[in-house]
């Protein structure tokens, strides 16, 4: 019988532990993946906006609790959201007809206290994993001119309202 209650005990308790190992908002901001490093700073990712504007999707990864830090990376002549999925490398020019909406990202730029307009990727990599829905896993590496910048979101991306 002691046996009985104690596996009793753990079938009822098992749903409400389980339930309660991580966040139920529907995204993973986990401060662990969420975060982005440039110039021996590591900054924490929670919240990411994305705006589609004309014909250029521009994604912006931010801290909430400080307005300066900030990653913005702009696509380009991509059309929508929604169509970004896939490796990404910088090509500064868009108007060059070697510019590839489906290849290339137009701009990186990372913002933080000393420079709230940020500085600009002169080379890098953007993989977006767009999971559909509102959930997105983007990862990034720039090299900037003040060193190499690289991150990593994973969780809910939401339309920015102008």
């Amino acid at each position: 019988m002691k046996h009985f209650a104690l596996l009793f005990t753990c079938i009822l308790l098992f749903p409400l532990l389980s339930s309660c190992s991580k966040d139920d908002d529907g995204g993973n901001n986990d401060s662990s993946s969420n975060k982005y490093s440039y110039m021996d700073r590591t900054v924490t990712i929670n919240m990411v906006e994305y705006a589609e504007i004309e014909d250029d999707v521009y994604i912006f990864l931010m801290n909430q609790n400080n307005y300066y830090d900030f990653v913005q990376i702009i696509f380009a002549n991509s059309g929508t959201l929604a169509s970004l999925d896939g490796t990404y490398t910088l090509n500064t020019d868009r108007y060059n007809p070697n510019y590839n909406s489906g290849a290339n990202f137009w701009q990186g730029n990372i913002g933080y206290e000393e420079n709230v307009l940020g500085d600009s990727a002169t080379a890098g990599q953007v993989i977006i994993e767009n999971q559909w829905g509102s959930n997105i896993k983007i990862t990034f590496q720039f090299t900037m001119p003040n060193g190499n910048a690289s991150g990593i979101y994973e969780g809910v991306i939401i339309k920015r309202n102008f």
